[in-house]
């Protein structure tokens, strides 16, 4: 691990001296096996950009597809696309289940969209080959919400800072060719891809399954950390990389491999049924909040992270109250929920109340 950080910062400074562009970094990365290929997945289209939902058709074998006999098998789809001008895209894709805990649970499981067969063309969303679909997981209307709102946690956090997954909500209508005919339209949202949300912030990513404590940036793991407890979310790990990922960021002066979140449908913000705290966390619901960063000998770190979390409130409160799709009694309660926190924070003792339960350096 500690190799890939040398390597990366010896080939940045390359950059600096030579004049270099950043693909020389990635192909250098490439022939280590020490970074995903950014390539794989770079778009400068729109898709995430605009917040209204997108209208698809997805036309495949459901009724093969919810089967767990199929589960990681890719099967055919066809993608429809319904853009706001009345044009439409339409793609020949594979499909196939993902999410080892949801597909357990649910009888509709998440979708992992493969493009590469049918690429698409169109400007707007070109160069995208795969992408990561949350769905509806059963079809009764609170499992719908439950989509809806974690899809508006994703947006809380792109509300805080910008290395963070942004997402699109998606109005799918489902077309079953199989023996039940399970049609059903639901509400549903992609994630931007880790390899593009990398070239946005111009990173690469860190292909690695877990990251030594030593080779984080400290800032950006607190800042995991404080965000996670903020929507009272235990389903991650730093040292097992449980629902995290990592990148590099391409500038010298930028230490440490950043860490991006994702997976939060077990937070107290969503508080879902079936969601549970953690095993190694200290909280018995999962509508308390547990702060799971690493101890600091100092508040300093601390005291950044909550100057760039109160400047975010405003935007945080009206990330939650714009959002139509939920009813404004539940707007309400998740922003109760919230303003919890935030009144922890601007306490005098903010770093005493949130830090308490902090975890040791592994």
């Amino acid at each position: 691990m500690k190799r890939f950080i040398t390597i990366s910062l010896i080939w940045i400074i390359a950059i600096q001296i030579f004049g270099q562009n950043v693909d020389s970094v990635e192909q250098v990365a490439l022939k280590n096996n020490k970074f995903d290929p950014i390539t794989d997945t770079i778009y400068t289209g729109t898709l995430f950009e605009q917040d209204f939902p997108l209208t698809v058709t997805l036309i495949s074998d459901f009724t093969a597809f919810t089967k767990p006999r199929n589960y990681d098998k890719y099967l055919s789809a066809e993608l429809i696309v319904h853009l706001p001008n009345n044009d439409s895209i339409v793609k020949n894709i594979r499909l196939k289940t993902r999410g080892k805990s949801r597909k357990e649970m649910c009888n509709f499981p998440p979708i992992k969209l493969n493009f590469k067969k049918d690429p698409i063309k169109h400007p707007n969303y070109k160069g995208i080959n795969k992408m990561k679909m949350v769905t509806h997981c059963k079809g009764s209307k609170i499992f719908n919400d439950y989509t809806l709102k974690e899809y508006l946690t994703y947006k809380l956090y792109n509300a805080i800072t910008d290395y963070s997954l942004k997402v699109r909500l998606l109005k799918i209508d489902y077309h079953d060719t199989g023996k039940k005919e399970l049609n059903q339209s639901r509400y549903g949202f992609v994630i931007e891809p880790i390899e593009a949300m990398a070239a946005r912030v111009n990173a690469v990513q860190i292909e690695s399954k877990a990251v030594a404590y030593h080779e984080l940036n400290q800032f950006s793991a607190d800042r995991v950390a404080l965000f996670n407890y903020m929507v009272g979310n235990t389903d991650y790990q730093f040292k097992t990389s449980h629902n995290l990922k990592f990148i590099k960021i391409l500038d010298i002066n930028v230490p440490g491999a950043f860490v991006i979140p994702y997976d939060f449908d077990y937070s107290g913000f969503i508080n879902t049924h079936y969601s549970m705290p953690q095993e190694w966390s200290y909280v018995e619901d999962v509508t308390e909040r547990d702060y799971m960063g690493f101890c600091r000998p100092t508040d300093v770190n601390f005291n950044k992270l909550k100057e760039e979390f109160l400047a975010a409130e405003e935007a945080v409160y009206e990330t939650i109250m714009n959002f139509e799709h939920l009813t404004i009694k539940e707007r309400q309660r998740l922003k109760w929920y919230i303003e919890a926190f935030y009144k922890n924070l601007k306490s005098k003792q903010a770093y005493k109340i949130i830090c308490y339960s902090c975890r040791e350096p592994y």
